[in-house]
């Protein structure tokens, strides 16, 4: 079976876990039973490779260094990129602790929730600040393609 085809099955069947889950309303466990496919080498749909990777999308969006997002830097477009890659990580992946998302960007679990909110905020009332998150959601999902969509 080619990886292609290994991808597309576990993506069949983590689709169908979940819907069986929330029809059982329980937990529900489904896998592949093969000694030909190693699920350890595909990734599987739901999660991302690292926080990481969402943090050098935004970092590409907002053109600034990976050094600037984790700053303590006042500058509006490094304060608007923490924002993002906030709400982002946030939205985009599975399982990722409140604590993770602080510690990767350099603040306290505190201001995770302020920056948090001010990007739902800004989310609704800034074209700005919508476009960009767009964007970067959209290259999470086109290039990633692991995420929580």
């Amino acid at each position: 079976m080619s990886l292609a085809a290994t991808y597309e099955a576990v993506t069949i069947i983590a689709k169908a876990q979940k819907k069986l889950t929330k029809l059982i309303g329980q937990p529900v466990q489904l896998g592949i039973i093969s000694p030909e496919i190693d699920l350890g080498q595909i990734p599987l749909p739901g999660l991302l490779k690292s926080i990481e990777d969402v943090k050098a999308i935004v970092c590409e969006e907002m053109e600034i260094t990976l050094e600037d997002i984790s700053s303590q830097s006042r500058k509006q477009v490094i304060v608007d990129a923490r924002k993002l890659a906030t709400l982002a990580i946030y939205r985009l992946i599975k399982g990722v602790s409140i604590e993770q998302i602080a510690d990767s960007l350099g603040y306290e679990r505190t201001n995770f929730y302020s920056n948090n909110n001010s990007a739902k905020r800004l989310l609704i009332s800034s074209r700005y600040f919508n476009g960009h998150f767009n964007a970067i959601r959209n290259r999470v999902i086109t290039e990633v393609k692991y995420v929580n969509y």
